[in-house]
């Protein structure tokens, strides 16, 4: 999974949702998705924590 910009797929319009588009585009760059919204750990923690884990893993 490539680095970049991430926000939880249910915090999509929400104001830190918002900003973390807009520095995917001043990055040139598109956001990715994250299980869950805001607390997407605690919510959803086993689909939320398979992708963070392939993030840290690719560096």
């Amino acid at each position: 999974m490539a680095p970049g910009p991430r926000r939880g797929q249910d915090s999509r319009g929400e104001p830190p949702s918002r900003a973390t588009g807009a520095l995917a585009g001043q990055l040139g760059t598109r956001v990715r998705h994250f299980p869950g919204g805001h607390i997407g750990p605690i919510t959803h923690p086993g689909a939320f924590g398979a992708p963070v884990r392939k993030v840290f893993l690719a560096r």
